[in-house]
Protein backbone atom coordinates (compact mmCIF):
# COMPACT_ATOMS: atom_id res chain seq x y z
CA UNK A 1 0.00 0.00 0.00
CA UNK A 2 1.37 3.39 -0.99
CA UNK A 3 1.09 6.13 1.62
CA UNK A 4 -0.72 9.17 0.18
CA UNK A 5 1.15 12.46 -0.01
CA UNK A 6 1.13 14.55 3.13
CA UNK A 7 -0.63 17.91 2.98
CA UNK A 8 0.89 20.87 4.75
CA UNK A 9 -0.46 21.21 8.26
CA UNK A 10 -2.11 17.76 8.33
CA UNK A 11 -1.40 15.84 11.56
CA UNK A 12 0.29 12.46 11.19
CA UNK A 13 0.17 10.08 14.19
CA UNK A 14 3.68 9.26 15.33
CA UNK A 15 5.25 11.70 12.89
CA UNK A 16 8.07 14.08 13.64
CA UNK A 17 6.76 17.62 13.85
CA UNK A 18 8.58 20.30 11.86
CA UNK A 19 7.85 23.79 13.18
CA UNK A 20 5.91 25.22 16.13
CA UNK A 21 2.43 23.69 16.58
CA UNK A 22 0.80 27.02 17.47
CA UNK A 23 0.30 28.40 13.98
CA UNK A 24 1.40 27.91 10.40
CA UNK A 25 4.23 30.20 9.41
CA UNK A 26 3.49 32.52 6.52
CA UNK A 27 6.86 34.29 6.18
CA UNK A 28 9.63 32.65 4.25
CA UNK A 29 12.63 31.57 6.28
CA UNK A 30 15.01 33.60 4.13
CA UNK A 31 12.93 36.76 4.68
CA UNK A 32 12.76 36.28 8.44
CA UNK A 33 16.47 35.69 8.77
CA UNK A 34 17.29 38.57 6.45
CA UNK A 35 15.30 40.87 8.71
CA UNK A 36 16.88 39.39 11.81
CA UNK A 37 20.35 39.79 10.37
CA UNK A 38 19.60 43.38 9.36
CA UNK A 39 18.39 44.12 12.90
CA UNK A 40 21.46 42.49 14.38
CA UNK A 41 23.78 44.46 12.09
CA UNK A 42 21.93 47.69 12.90
CA UNK A 43 22.23 47.13 16.63
CA UNK A 44 25.85 46.08 16.27
CA UNK A 45 26.58 49.23 14.25
CA UNK A 46 24.80 51.46 16.76
CA UNK A 47 26.68 49.84 19.63
CA UNK A 48 29.95 50.36 17.80
CA UNK A 49 29.12 53.99 17.04
CA UNK A 50 28.02 54.61 20.63
CA UNK A 51 31.18 53.01 21.95
CA UNK A 52 33.32 55.10 19.57
CA UNK A 53 31.51 58.34 20.44
CA UNK A 54 31.62 57.58 24.15
CA UNK A 55 35.32 56.83 24.05
CA UNK A 56 36.06 60.00 22.13
CA UNK A 57 33.81 62.07 24.39
CA UNK A 58 35.45 60.74 27.54
CA UNK A 59 38.94 61.19 26.18
CA UNK A 60 38.04 64.66 24.92
CA UNK A 61 36.62 65.65 28.27
CA UNK A 62 39.78 64.65 30.11
CA UNK A 63 41.95 66.24 27.45
CA UNK A 64 40.00 69.52 27.66
CA UNK A 65 40.35 69.54 31.43
CA UNK A 66 44.10 69.02 31.15
CA UNK A 67 44.53 71.71 28.47
CA UNK A 68 42.32 74.16 30.36
CA UNK A 69 44.19 73.53 33.59
CA UNK A 70 47.51 74.10 31.87
CA UNK A 71 46.31 77.31 30.20
CA UNK A 72 44.86 78.66 33.42
CA UNK A 73 48.02 77.88 35.38
CA UNK A 74 50.17 79.51 32.69
CA UNK A 75 47.92 82.59 32.55
CA UNK A 76 47.96 83.01 36.33
CA UNK A 77 51.73 82.52 36.43
CA UNK A 78 52.22 85.11 33.69
CA UNK A 79 49.87 87.51 35.47
CA UNK A 80 51.69 87.00 38.73
CA UNK A 81 55.03 87.72 37.02
CA UNK A 82 53.72 90.92 35.41
CA UNK A 83 52.22 92.09 38.71
CA UNK A 84 55.56 91.46 40.37
CA UNK A 85 57.25 93.52 37.63
CA UNK A 86 54.82 96.36 38.28
CA UNK A 87 55.43 96.09 41.99
CA UNK A 88 59.22 96.14 41.50
CA UNK A 89 58.93 99.23 39.31
CA UNK A 90 56.83 100.92 41.94
CA UNK A 91 59.28 99.85 44.67
CA UNK A 92 62.18 101.34 42.71
CA UNK A 93 60.25 104.53 42.33
CA UNK A 94 59.59 104.63 46.05
CA UNK A 95 63.27 103.92 46.82
CA UNK A 96 64.48 106.81 44.66
CA UNK A 97 61.61 109.01 45.65
CA UNK A 98 60.90 109.61 41.99
CA UNK A 99 58.15 108.38 39.72
CA UNK A 100 59.36 107.11 36.37
CA UNK A 101 56.22 107.17 34.29
CA UNK A 102 57.67 105.40 31.24
CA UNK A 103 58.90 102.35 33.21
CA UNK A 104 55.65 102.00 35.11
CA UNK A 105 53.57 102.43 31.93
CA UNK A 106 55.52 99.62 30.22
CA UNK A 107 55.15 97.28 33.20
CA UNK A 108 51.47 98.12 33.51
CA UNK A 109 50.88 97.45 29.78
CA UNK A 110 52.31 93.93 30.18
CA UNK A 111 50.18 93.39 33.28
CA UNK A 112 47.06 94.55 31.41
CA UNK A 113 47.75 92.03 28.66
CA UNK A 114 48.15 89.28 31.26
CA UNK A 115 44.93 90.37 32.94
CA UNK A 116 43.08 90.15 29.63
CA UNK A 117 44.49 86.69 28.94
CA UNK A 118 43.65 85.44 32.42
CA UNK A 119 40.08 86.75 32.12
CA UNK A 120 39.77 85.00 28.76
CA UNK A 121 41.24 81.69 29.95
CA UNK A 122 39.65 81.41 33.38
CA UNK A 123 36.08 80.14 33.53
CA UNK A 124 33.12 81.54 35.44
CA UNK A 125 33.38 80.22 38.97
CA UNK A 126 37.00 79.35 38.31
CA UNK A 127 38.65 82.70 39.24
CA UNK A 128 37.51 84.89 36.34
CA UNK A 129 35.36 87.12 38.57
CA UNK A 130 38.22 87.49 41.05
CA UNK A 131 40.62 88.62 38.31
CA UNK A 132 38.03 91.04 36.95
CA UNK A 133 37.50 92.52 40.41
CA UNK A 134 41.25 92.74 40.92
CA UNK A 135 41.70 94.52 37.58
CA UNK A 136 38.88 96.94 38.36
CA UNK A 137 40.36 97.65 41.79
CA UNK A 138 43.80 98.28 40.28
CA UNK A 139 42.38 100.71 37.72
CA UNK A 140 40.48 102.51 40.45
CA UNK A 141 43.56 102.66 42.67
CA UNK A 142 46.00 103.92 40.04
CA UNK A 143 45.21 106.79 37.73
CA UNK A 144 46.23 106.72 34.12
CA UNK A 145 48.84 109.40 34.72
CA UNK A 146 50.71 108.32 37.81
CA UNK A 147 53.07 111.29 37.59
CA UNK A 148 50.35 113.42 39.09
CA UNK A 149 50.66 111.52 42.34
CA UNK A 150 52.76 112.90 45.18
CA UNK A 151 55.37 110.58 46.71
CA UNK A 152 53.22 110.14 49.80
CA UNK A 153 50.16 109.18 47.76
CA UNK A 154 52.29 106.86 45.62
CA UNK A 155 53.64 105.07 48.74
CA UNK A 156 50.17 104.68 50.18
CA UNK A 157 48.69 103.19 47.01
CA UNK A 158 51.71 100.90 46.57
CA UNK A 159 51.08 99.44 50.02
CA UNK A 160 47.46 98.74 49.12
CA UNK A 161 48.58 97.00 45.88
CA UNK A 162 50.09 94.11 47.86
CA UNK A 163 46.58 92.72 48.12
CA UNK A 164 46.87 91.66 44.45
CA UNK A 165 48.94 88.63 45.36
CA UNK A 166 46.32 87.39 47.79
CA UNK A 167 43.71 87.78 45.05
CA UNK A 168 45.91 85.79 42.68
CA UNK A 169 46.13 82.97 45.21
CA UNK A 170 42.37 83.06 45.61
CA UNK A 171 41.91 82.93 41.82
CA UNK A 172 44.32 79.99 41.55
CA UNK A 173 42.39 78.12 44.25
CA UNK A 174 39.11 78.84 42.44
CA UNK A 175 40.69 77.55 39.20
CA UNK A 176 41.80 74.36 40.92
CA UNK A 177 38.34 73.89 42.42
CA UNK A 178 36.78 74.32 38.97
CA UNK A 179 39.29 71.84 37.56
CA UNK A 180 38.28 69.33 40.20
CA UNK A 181 34.64 69.83 39.27
CA UNK A 182 35.50 69.38 35.60
CA UNK A 183 37.37 66.17 36.42
CA UNK A 184 34.40 64.96 38.41
CA UNK A 185 32.10 65.70 35.45
CA UNK A 186 34.48 63.90 33.10
CA UNK A 187 34.55 60.95 35.49
CA UNK A 188 30.74 60.88 35.57
CA UNK A 189 30.71 60.99 31.78
CA UNK A 190 33.17 58.13 31.64
CA UNK A 191 31.06 56.07 34.02
CA UNK A 192 27.91 56.87 32.08
CA UNK A 193 29.54 55.89 28.81
CA UNK A 194 30.89 52.72 30.39
CA UNK A 195 27.42 51.85 31.67
CA UNK A 196 25.90 52.65 28.26
CA UNK A 197 28.52 50.50 26.54
CA UNK A 198 27.88 47.66 28.98
CA UNK A 199 24.13 47.99 28.46
CA UNK A 200 24.58 48.00 24.70
CA UNK A 201 26.83 44.95 25.02
CA UNK A 202 24.17 43.18 27.08
CA UNK A 203 21.56 44.11 24.49
CA UNK A 204 23.80 42.74 21.75
CA UNK A 205 24.36 39.58 23.79
CA UNK A 206 20.61 39.22 24.32
CA UNK A 207 20.05 39.57 20.58
CA UNK A 208 22.73 36.98 19.89
CA UNK A 209 21.10 34.58 22.35
CA UNK A 210 17.71 35.20 20.79
CA UNK A 211 19.12 34.63 17.32
CA UNK A 212 20.80 31.45 18.53
CA UNK A 213 17.52 30.25 20.04
CA UNK A 214 15.65 31.06 16.86
CA UNK A 215 18.35 29.37 14.81
CA UNK A 216 17.97 26.28 16.98
CA UNK A 217 14.17 26.23 16.88
CA UNK A 218 13.67 27.27 13.26
CA UNK A 219 16.63 25.63 11.52
CA UNK A 220 18.81 23.29 13.56
CA UNK A 221 16.07 21.35 15.38
CA UNK A 222 13.90 20.87 12.26
CA UNK A 223 16.97 19.78 10.29
CA UNK A 224 17.82 17.35 13.10
CA UNK A 225 14.24 16.02 12.96
CA UNK A 226 14.58 15.55 9.23
CA UNK A 227 17.86 13.73 9.81
CA UNK A 228 16.20 11.45 12.39
CA UNK A 229 13.33 10.85 9.99
CA UNK A 230 15.81 9.96 7.26
CA UNK A 231 17.50 7.55 9.68
CA UNK A 232 14.15 5.93 10.49
CA UNK A 233 13.36 5.66 6.80
CA UNK A 234 16.78 4.10 6.15
CA UNK A 235 16.19 1.67 9.05
CA UNK A 236 13.05 0.38 7.32
CA UNK A 237 10.28 2.46 8.89
CA UNK A 238 8.61 3.10 5.54
CA UNK A 239 5.39 4.47 7.09
CA UNK A 240 7.16 7.27 8.96
CA UNK A 241 6.43 10.76 7.70
CA UNK A 242 7.22 14.28 8.81
CA UNK A 243 4.36 16.42 10.06
CA UNK A 244 4.54 19.75 8.23
CA UNK A 245 3.38 22.81 10.18
CA UNK A 246 5.20 25.62 8.41
CA UNK A 247 5.21 27.11 4.94
CA UNK A 248 8.84 28.22 4.59
CA UNK A 249 11.87 26.50 3.11
CA UNK A 250 12.02 23.96 5.96
CA UNK A 251 8.36 23.15 5.30
CA UNK A 252 9.12 22.72 1.61
CA UNK A 253 11.99 20.43 2.53
CA UNK A 254 9.69 18.40 4.79
CA UNK A 255 7.08 18.10 2.04
CA UNK A 256 9.80 17.03 -0.38
CA UNK A 257 11.05 14.50 2.19
CA UNK A 258 7.54 13.05 2.55
CA UNK A 259 7.19 12.84 -1.23
CA UNK A 260 10.57 11.11 -1.44
CA UNK A 261 9.53 8.75 1.37
CA UNK A 262 6.32 7.93 -0.54
CA UNK A 263 8.33 7.10 -3.65
CA UNK A 264 10.81 4.99 -1.65
CA UNK A 265 8.02 3.16 0.19
CA UNK A 266 6.16 2.52 -3.04
CA UNK A 267 9.31 1.30 -4.77
CA UNK A 268 10.25 -0.86 -1.79
CA UNK A 269 6.82 -2.45 -1.64
CA UNK A 270 6.84 -2.95 -5.39
CA UNK A 271 10.27 -4.59 -5.26
CA UNK A 272 9.23 -6.69 -2.28
CA UNK A 273 6.13 -7.77 -4.15
CA UNK A 274 8.16 -8.61 -7.24
CA UNK A 275 10.70 -10.52 -5.15
CA UNK A 276 8.06 -12.66 -3.43
CA UNK A 277 5.34 -12.99 -6.09
CA UNK A 278 5.02 -14.39 -9.55
CA UNK A 279 4.87 -11.63 -12.13
CA UNK A 280 2.34 -13.41 -14.37
CA UNK A 281 -0.23 -14.79 -11.94
CA UNK A 282 0.35 -12.63 -8.88
CA UNK A 283 0.73 -15.74 -6.72
CA UNK A 284 3.57 -16.27 -4.29
CA UNK A 285 6.75 -17.51 -5.96
CA UNK A 286 9.05 -20.37 -4.99
CA UNK A 287 11.07 -18.25 -2.55
CA UNK A 288 8.00 -16.99 -0.69
CA UNK A 289 6.49 -20.50 -0.61
CA UNK A 290 9.61 -22.05 0.92
CA UNK A 291 9.88 -19.23 3.47
CA UNK A 292 6.24 -19.73 4.53
CA UNK A 293 6.67 -23.52 4.66
CA UNK A 294 9.80 -23.29 6.80
CA UNK A 295 8.07 -20.84 9.13
CA UNK A 296 5.11 -23.20 9.52
CA UNK A 297 7.36 -26.20 10.19
CA UNK A 298 9.38 -24.21 12.74
CA UNK A 299 6.48 -24.34 15.21
CA UNK A 300 6.39 -27.75 16.88
CA UNK A 301 3.01 -27.14 18.51
CA UNK A 302 0.24 -28.68 16.33
CA UNK A 303 -2.73 -27.94 18.57
CA UNK A 304 -4.10 -25.63 15.85
CA UNK A 305 -3.76 -28.38 13.22
CA UNK A 306 -1.10 -29.88 11.02
CA UNK A 307 0.23 -28.91 7.59
CA UNK A 308 0.30 -30.51 4.17
CA UNK A 309 1.93 -29.72 0.84
CA UNK A 310 0.04 -30.22 -2.41
CA UNK A 311 2.20 -30.29 -5.53
CA UNK A 312 0.15 -29.62 -8.68
CA UNK A 313 1.41 -30.10 -12.24
CA UNK A 314 -0.80 -29.39 -15.25
CA UNK A 315 -1.41 -32.26 -17.63
CA UNK A 316 -0.56 -31.73 -21.28
CA UNK A 317 0.05 -27.99 -20.82
CA UNK A 318 2.76 -28.15 -23.50
CA UNK A 319 0.06 -28.92 -26.06
CA UNK A 320 -1.67 -25.60 -25.24
CA UNK A 321 1.50 -23.66 -25.94
CA UNK A 322 2.21 -25.61 -29.11
CA UNK A 323 -1.29 -25.35 -30.56
CA UNK A 324 -2.52 -21.97 -29.29
CA UNK A 325 0.70 -20.09 -28.53
CA UNK A 326 2.36 -18.84 -25.41
CA UNK A 327 -0.12 -16.00 -24.96
CA UNK A 328 -2.90 -18.55 -24.64
CA UNK A 329 -0.71 -20.57 -22.29
CA UNK A 330 -0.31 -17.48 -20.08
CA UNK A 331 -4.09 -17.09 -20.00
CA UNK A 332 -4.43 -20.70 -18.93
CA UNK A 333 -1.88 -20.21 -16.13
CA UNK A 334 -3.73 -17.15 -14.86
CA UNK A 335 -7.04 -19.01 -14.93
CA UNK A 336 -5.45 -21.95 -13.08
CA UNK A 337 -4.13 -19.53 -10.42
CA UNK A 338 -7.61 -18.06 -9.96
CA UNK A 339 -9.25 -21.49 -9.63
CA UNK A 340 -6.67 -22.72 -7.12
CA UNK A 341 -7.04 -19.53 -5.06
CA UNK A 342 -10.83 -19.98 -5.01
CA UNK A 343 -10.45 -23.57 -3.92
CA UNK A 344 -8.29 -23.19 -0.81
CA UNK A 345 -9.36 -21.84 2.58
CA UNK A 346 -8.38 -18.50 4.12
CA UNK A 347 -4.86 -18.85 5.51
CA UNK A 348 -3.72 -21.38 2.91
CA UNK A 349 -1.03 -20.38 0.45
CA UNK A 350 -1.05 -20.90 -3.31
CA UNK A 351 2.24 -20.45 -5.17
CA UNK A 352 3.54 -20.89 -8.68
CA UNK A 353 6.89 -22.65 -8.57
CA UNK A 354 7.61 -22.15 -12.26
CA UNK A 355 6.29 -23.24 -15.65
CA UNK A 356 3.11 -25.23 -15.13
CA UNK A 357 3.99 -26.31 -11.55
CA UNK A 358 2.00 -25.01 -8.58
CA UNK A 359 2.22 -25.73 -4.88
CA UNK A 360 -0.33 -25.33 -2.09
CA UNK A 361 0.51 -25.04 1.60
CA UNK A 362 -2.49 -26.24 3.60
CA UNK A 363 -2.26 -25.08 7.22
CA UNK A 364 -4.38 -25.81 10.29
CA UNK A 365 -5.63 -29.19 9.04
CA UNK A 366 -7.56 -31.52 11.32
CA UNK A 367 -6.21 -34.51 9.45
CA UNK A 368 -5.32 -36.07 6.09
CA UNK A 369 -8.98 -36.34 5.09
CA UNK A 370 -9.37 -32.55 5.00
CA UNK A 371 -6.21 -32.23 2.90
CA UNK A 372 -7.41 -34.90 0.46
CA UNK A 373 -10.76 -33.16 0.13
CA UNK A 374 -9.10 -29.84 -0.74
CA UNK A 375 -6.75 -31.56 -3.18
CA UNK A 376 -9.61 -33.38 -4.96
CA UNK A 377 -11.60 -30.15 -5.23
CA UNK A 378 -8.56 -28.40 -6.71
CA UNK A 379 -8.04 -31.15 -9.33
CA UNK A 380 -11.75 -31.11 -10.15
CA UNK A 381 -11.70 -27.30 -10.59
CA UNK A 382 -8.72 -27.53 -12.94
CA UNK A 383 -10.41 -30.31 -14.94
CA UNK A 384 -13.31 -28.04 -15.90
CA UNK A 385 -13.16 -26.43 -19.37
CA UNK A 386 -11.36 -23.11 -19.81
CA UNK A 387 -12.13 -20.44 -22.38
CA UNK A 388 -8.96 -19.09 -23.99
CA UNK A 389 -9.23 -16.52 -26.80
CA UNK A 390 -12.74 -17.65 -27.59
CA UNK A 391 -11.74 -21.34 -27.60
CA UNK A 392 -12.85 -23.79 -24.94
CA UNK A 393 -10.05 -26.07 -23.80
CA UNK A 394 -9.78 -28.62 -21.05
CA UNK A 395 -6.51 -28.95 -19.11
CA UNK A 396 -6.32 -31.39 -16.26
CA UNK A 397 -3.84 -31.61 -13.42
CA UNK A 398 -2.04 -34.24 -11.40
CA UNK A 399 -1.48 -33.53 -7.70
CA UNK A 400 0.75 -35.09 -5.09
CA UNK A 401 -0.07 -34.69 -1.39
CA UNK A 402 2.48 -34.93 1.42
CA UNK A 403 1.47 -34.63 5.09
CA UNK A 404 3.75 -33.21 7.74
CA UNK A 405 5.51 -35.76 9.92
CA UNK A 406 8.04 -35.63 12.72
CA UNK A 407 11.18 -36.12 10.61
CA UNK A 408 10.10 -34.00 7.67
CA UNK A 409 11.59 -30.65 6.80
CA UNK A 410 10.62 -28.38 3.92
CA UNK A 411 12.81 -30.14 1.36
CA UNK A 412 11.54 -33.54 2.46
CA UNK A 413 7.88 -32.53 2.17
CA UNK A 414 8.47 -31.03 -1.28
CA UNK A 415 10.23 -34.18 -2.48
CA UNK A 416 7.45 -36.38 -1.11
CA UNK A 417 4.77 -34.26 -2.76
CA UNK A 418 6.74 -34.32 -6.04
CA UNK A 419 7.06 -38.11 -5.92
CA UNK A 420 3.34 -38.45 -5.17
CA UNK A 421 2.51 -36.15 -8.09
CA UNK A 422 4.46 -38.33 -10.54
CA UNK A 423 2.74 -41.38 -9.11
CA UNK A 424 -0.59 -39.70 -9.95
CA UNK A 425 0.57 -39.11 -13.52
CA UNK A 426 1.54 -42.77 -13.84
CA UNK A 427 -1.90 -43.77 -12.60
CA UNK A 428 -3.54 -41.92 -15.47
CA UNK A 429 -3.29 -38.18 -14.69
CA UNK A 430 -6.03 -35.82 -13.53
CA UNK A 431 -6.00 -37.30 -10.06
CA UNK A 432 -4.57 -36.89 -6.52
CA UNK A 433 -2.04 -39.24 -4.99
CA UNK A 434 -1.00 -39.08 -1.33
CA UNK A 435 2.58 -39.95 -0.50
CA UNK A 436 3.02 -43.21 1.43
CA UNK A 437 0.07 -45.14 0.01
CA UNK A 438 0.54 -46.43 -3.53
CA UNK A 439 3.46 -44.33 -4.74
CA UNK A 440 7.01 -45.70 -4.90
CA UNK A 441 9.15 -45.28 -1.80
CA UNK A 442 10.96 -41.95 -1.32
CA UNK A 443 14.33 -43.48 -2.23
CA UNK A 444 13.26 -44.02 -5.82
CA UNK A 445 13.49 -40.27 -6.36
CA UNK A 446 11.94 -38.13 -8.97
CA UNK A 447 11.85 -39.91 -12.32
CA UNK A 448 12.52 -38.12 -15.48
CA UNK A 449 9.34 -36.80 -16.96
CA UNK A 450 8.30 -38.81 -19.98
CA UNK A 451 8.30 -36.90 -23.17
CA UNK A 452 4.79 -35.88 -23.93
CA UNK A 453 3.32 -36.75 -27.32
CA UNK A 454 -0.01 -35.52 -28.44
CA UNK A 455 -2.20 -36.90 -31.13
CA UNK A 456 -4.51 -34.98 -33.31
CA UNK A 457 -6.16 -32.22 -31.31
CA UNK A 458 -9.41 -30.77 -32.51
CA UNK A 459 -10.17 -27.17 -31.54
CA UNK A 460 -13.53 -25.49 -31.81
CA UNK A 461 -14.70 -22.00 -31.21
CA UNK A 462 -16.45 -21.72 -27.90
CA UNK A 463 -20.19 -21.90 -28.24
CA UNK A 464 -23.20 -23.43 -26.58
CA UNK A 465 -22.32 -26.98 -25.68
CA UNK A 466 -19.01 -26.89 -27.51
CA UNK A 467 -15.66 -27.72 -25.87
CA UNK A 468 -12.30 -29.09 -26.83
CA UNK A 469 -10.30 -31.48 -24.69
CA UNK A 470 -6.76 -32.68 -25.11
CA UNK A 471 -6.72 -36.44 -25.83
CA UNK A 472 -5.09 -38.49 -23.11
CA UNK A 473 -1.92 -40.38 -23.83
CA UNK A 474 -3.76 -43.52 -22.87
CA UNK A 475 -6.06 -43.10 -25.87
Amino acid sequence: MVTPPVERGSPIPGATAIGPPRSVSTVRLRTRWTRALALFLAVFTLVGIANFVGTRSTAGAFRNVAVRMENEADALAQLRGDIVSVALARAAAVQHLTVDGRQLHAAWADAATSYARAIRVLRPGGGREIIKDQLAASKALWPEDITTLTPVEFLARTARGRENFAKLDEAAEASRAQTRRDLADATHLERAMTAATALAGLLLLALMLRFARRLSSEVLRPVANLRDSADRLAAGDLDHRVEVQRADEIGDLAVTFNAMADVIASSHRSLTLQASHDALTGLANRTAFYARLQAALAHPDRRDGTQAVLFVDLDDFKDVNDELGHAAGDEVLCAVATRLTNTVRPGDLVARLGGDEFALLLDGLDGPAVALDIAQRAVAALGAPLEVSGISVRVGASAGLAMRHDNGDSDTLMREADVAMYAAKREGKNRVQRYGHTEPPLGVGRKRRARRTSGSIGLARAGPGSSTSWPSKAQ
